[in-house]
């Protein structure tokens, strides 16, 4: 896509002493704002921890948003639409 950014998060782990990286709803949020992402596809549990935030108040550059795995919720769907178009 023309002009589109994309981001690649990585956790980190440390699987030797059976420690694994939470996931961080507000901070993948957070960089999609300053990577200024205009392009992001995350499974629903993804979704269902993103709307969980203060949305109406993150400045985004998305424009295309999408879903895998599984169906998304209606309200998953509404919740986002409502905060960034």
């Amino acid at each position: 896509m023309r002009g589109a950014r994309s981001l690649r998060l990585e956790c980190r782990s440390n699987h030797r002493h059976g420690h694994h990286a939470r996931f961080d709803a507000a901070r993948l949020v957070r960089e999609l704002a300053r990577c200024e992402v205009t392009s992001f596809c995350a499974p629903p549990t993804v979704w269902r921890s993103i709307i969980q935030l203060p949305l109406d108040e993150i400045e985004v550059s998305l424009r295309e948003l999408a879903s895998a795995g599984e169906p998304l919720n209606p309200e998953v769907i509404a919740r986002v639409q409502q905060a960034w178009g």
